[in-house]
């Protein structure tokens, strides 16, 4: 077993997958200082061996045992105790030799290093154990101090090795705090790593979930194409046999000709309708755009929906200028609404397009020409005690498990990303009106596209 393996098995002692990632990296922080502290001790053994200052040995061994014991503390689930108990056995080691070596050596210079243990030890929200932490290294520093190295009899040490003895205390002193800072700052890195990790997976994680969201209602919609589309292509076999069998009757030619045009051409805008807006990679790109298109494709989208559950569906719209936004974006926006409204409608209800221009003011206020659209239902309604939130992230009453809560609240956001407002009004047992406001392309947009072009 190498020195890594062995280092990263004692620094991660007492952890189990349960125990909440804050609270890890602080016992691992335990773990890694109690064992420093010990091969510190364990090496002043040594030392006074050397020195033939054996009066100090056996205390020495105590101490290292006793920072050994908190190791076992951690892996035995006193994590409390074992923080305290570091704090303990390093601030009581120092008042011990320091009292014994004297003045002469000054080994309470070891309390700078272990005065700001309790902050990298104890969580910031533990007021308390971090005051408390710091109050033992404080009082310890100024016992020593006030009662002068009176406490003991101080053992004389002749003057070469008291300048050892300095020389290695300041040692000491620095290599704790390096191996503090060291093991501080690299927890924060991890923390750090991880903390971008976890935001980096959340972050695409609600990517997954708007694209999810944007075409859950798209995906309602076209689960009964295959109907759709089977019913005119066995209109057109059927009328192409006729033909075949009537080819020395001109006029039946021409009847069922038409007939076969039509159907192609149903057939072909439905296809249109689910090309256009099916698009894998959802385009941040402003534009302009004709409603009246797009919500007459959304019309034949949403037909077989509508004619299952005996829908009527109402169209009244009027002929306006281009509108100015992400085209994509904005369909789905609209196609989230009308599909909670056949949701929600019952069976022989209906629901009502409608399409005008209008002045309007956004979410900031300001003033914009635009167009109304306006998706009306004589649904069950939304009650009024949910009204307010059902532009909020994640909030759904549908049990589903593909309904994110996010169908809505990417709406209201992506109507107001594209300088426009949505109005709900809305009566629990008589229906729903949603109107949604966007805005022509103004002057200053079109100057800007044409010098961009330009």
């Amino acid at each position: 077993m190498n020195i890594k393996k062995i280092w990263h098995k004692i620094s991660y002692l007492g952890l189990t997958p349960a125990i909440a990632n804050s609270l890890a990296q602080r016992i691992v922080l335990t773990n890694q200082i109690a064992f420093c502290v010990s091969l510190i001790a364990g090496f002043y053994i040594f030392v006074y061996l050397f020195f033939g200052i054996s009066a100090l040995i056996l205390p020495e061994i105590i101490i290292t045992l006793c920072f050994i014991s908190c190791l076992f503390l951690n892996k035995w689930g006193f994590f409390h105790l074992a923080k305290f108990a570091t704090l303990l056995f390093i601030n009581g080691g120092v008042f011990y030799f320091a009292s014994f070596l004297g003045p002469q050596i000054d080994v309470k210079m070891i309390y700078y290093a272990s005065v700001w243990l309790p902050l990298i030890l104890f969580d910031p929200q533990k007021k308390c154990s971090i005051i408390t932490g710091i109050a033992l290294a404080l009082i310890g520093f100024m016992s020593v101090h006030f009662l002068n190295y009176t406490l003991i009899p101080v053992i004389p040490i002749p003057l070469f090795y008291q300048k050892i003895f300095y020389f290695l205390i300041i040692l000491t002193t620095f290599t704790l705090n390096i191996i503090g800072f060291f093991i501080f700052f690299s927890s924060i890195q991890k923390s750090e790593q991880k903390l971008r990790k976890a935001y980096n997976d959340l972050k695409q994680s609600k990517l997954l979930e708007e694209r999810l969201a944007h075409h859950v209602g798209y995906a309602t919609l076209t689960r009964g194409i295959a109907h759709e589309l089977k019913n005119p292509m066995a209109m057109l076999q059927s009328r192409a046999e006729i033909v075949l069998k009537n080819l020395d009757d001109p006029q039946a030619i021409k009847t069922f000709a038409d007939i076969i045009i039509r159907n192609m051409q149903r057939l072909k805008k439905l296809i249109h309708s689910m090309l256009e807006y099916s698009s894998e990679e959802l385009s941040q790109k402003k534009e302009s755009f004709s409603l009246n298109i797009m919500l007459e494709d959304l019309i034949a989208l949403s037909e077989h929906s509508c004619k299952k559950k005996h829908l009527r569906l109402i169209s009244r719209i009027q002929h306006t200028k281009a509108v100015y936004g992400n085209r994509i974006f904005i369909y789905h926006a609209l196609l989230n609404i009308l599909v909670n409204a056949i949701q929600y409608t019952p069976e022989e209800g209906s629901i009502t397009l409608s399409l005008t221009e209008s002045d309007y003011k956004d979410k900031n206020g300001l003033s914009h020409s635009g167009v109304e659209i306006v998706i009306e239902d004589t649904g069950i309604g939304i009650p009024s005690d949910i009204l307010p939130r059902i532009f909020d992230p994640y909030f759904t009453t549908k049990s589903q498990p593909e309904n994110t809560g996010l169908g809505l609240s990417l709406t209201f956001r992506v109507i107001a990303e594209n300088n426009g407002h949505i109005d709900v009004h809305s009566v629990q047992g008589k229906g729903s009106s949603f109107k949604i406001y966007l805005p022509f392309k103004k002057k200053e947009e079109e100057k800007r596209v044409s010098s961009k072009n330009f």
